[in-house]
């Protein structure tokens, strides 16, 4: 046994594999395409997710450590943790700046020289069909989406929005359930 409290431990290495995904972020960031950018965080917590579950084995089996549970139990937790930790992290900070056209307003303003923009320039930027042209090169950009023959078809990938429709649907489902 070990004289570390295997909660700690679990905490420790999820704050250190969030840590590395922030770290990751601030290099690759700068050098990818503002459309991409949410490809490219995507890539960087499967990159910090392979880094960290090999990481952890090698620690224990280098240090032979022993826990209740072992290494599958650490791994799990932590490793979830940090996917929270991650997830929280992306919707609150990257949600709001990709989504809101507010914020997306205040961006534009703040890159013109002197802050100014008339009604007709923020017009030119944000009708309708420029909103809709943006949204679509940022779902193809991400590989969310492509564009064939001249149509837009979802590809075949799961994300994050398939899996909060699947729990969206598990729960109306159990929600709309008589009793027995």
């Amino acid at each position: 046994m070990t004289s570390l409290p295997v909660d700690l431990v679990i905490i420790g290495w999820a704050s250190l594999s969030f840590a590395a995904f922030i770290v990751l972020q601030l290099i690759v960031l700068r050098m990818v395409h503002p459309d991409a950018v949410l490809r490219w965080i995507v890539n960087c917590f499967l990159i910090v997710s392979a880094a960290q579950l090999i990481a952890l084995a090698a620690v224990f089996y280098s240090f032979d450590l022993k826990f209740p549970g072992g290494l599958p139990l650490i791994a799990v937790i932590s490793y979830g943790l940090f996917g929270l930790i991650a997830f929280v992290y992306i919707v609150c900070v990257f949600g709001p700046s990709e989504t809101s056209i507010r914020i997306r307003l205040v961006r534009e303003l703040h890159e013109v020289k002197g802050c100014r923009m008339t009604h007709k320039e923020l017009l030119a930027k944000y009708n309708g069909r420029m909103i809709l042209e943006r949204r679509l090169q940022r779902l193809v950009l991400a590989g969310e989406i492509a564009e064939r023959q001249g149509k837009y078809v979802l590809l075949g990938k799961a994300n994050a929005f398939f899996v909060i429709d699947l729990v969206a649907g598990l729960i109306q489902h159990i929600l709309n359930q008589k009793p027995r």
